[in-house]
Parts: C-alpha cells; structure tokens; sequence
C-alpha cells in the first residue's frame, strides 16, 4: 500500500534544503522519509507520482526546474 503526501511537505524540503537538489536527489530524499510508493496530492489533485507533482508545482510556478535542479518558490506556496 502507497503513503499518500500532501506537495507542500515536497515543497518544504525543498525549501529547506541547503541547496537546490536534484530529480534524482530528490527522489531519493522522498523514497527515505516516505517510501518508493509514495503518492502525492495536492488541494485540487490526487494519486500523483513523484514525477507528475514536480511537473504540475512547475506548471504552477511553485518550483522552478533548471539543468535538473529544482527550486521552491517560498512566495508562490499557498499557506492552507
């Protein structure tokens, strides 16, 4: 059975990271605290992957992907 977690707890470890991290990194941080099955949702979505989250945050302008490093956006996060 796969944990479901919410994007802002994605979002928060990206924020508080001591740099931007990597697809790959990050991945590998999520797999440690929650598990490989893990899926995500969000206020409007649910059942992502890994992979659709980080796409729909940065179609939202939450998170900025450049050269595979990924950026949170702390004045784009919703605060509910």
């Amino acid at each position: 059975m796969s944990r479901s977690v919410h994007g802002h707890e994605v979002l928060y470890l990206l924020m508080n990271a001591d740099k931007p991290l990597s697809r790959k990194q990050l991945e590998n941080r999520i797999e440690e605290l929650y598990g490989a099955e893990t899926r995500f949702y969000t206020c409007s979505v649910e059942g992502m992957t890994l992979e659709h989250l980080i796409d729909f945050l940065e179609r939202r302008g939450k998170i900025t992907v450049d050269n595979d490093l990924i950026r949170a956006h702390r004045d784009k996060m919703c605060s509910h």
